[in-house]
């Protein structure tokens, strides 16, 4: 009598409850809000801020099939290095305020419900002289 294919459904089972816990997360869709007197670039591939420059976003996060995530959950987004980018929470819930503080480049780290779930590259520049 062969056991395995049980004990290979109950790992599957049980890899697969683990696995389900938090939130499908895929991306997160970011939207700009306000316009800044200099060009920006926000996607969830990348930011691109001047030194100086403000500018409020709002974010969602979606599942990996492109639908928002259905449960609740709490979203936060934190800076890996604060003397390049400031991040502060916006007025409403899911928007942010975005600033280049100094030149560089670093990450801005997404949580979900406190899981670091992704990261964002962000290149703060200098501003040119006109």
């Amino acid at each position: 009598m062969k056991k395995l294919p049980t004990a290979s459904f109950l790992a599957a089972s049980a890899l697969g409850l683990l696995s389900g816990c938090g939130p499908d997360y895929g991306y997160l869709e970011v939207a700009q809000l306000t316009a800044p007197p200099l060009a920006v670039s926000l996607t969830n591939q990348g930011f691109s801020v001047p030194v100086g420059i403000a500018v409020g976003i709002s974010v969602d996060a979606m599942d990996s099939q492109g639908e928002p995530v259905d449960e609740d959950y709490t979203l936060r987004l934190l800076s890996m290095n604060a003397s390049v980018l400031g991040v502060a929470p916006g007025l409403e819930d899911g928007t942010y305020v975005v600033f280049g503080t100094g030149p560089g480049t670093t990450e801005l780290a997404v949580e979900l419900d406190e899981e670091r779930v992704d990261h964002i590259p962000v290149t703060v520049l200098l501003q040119q002289a006109p």
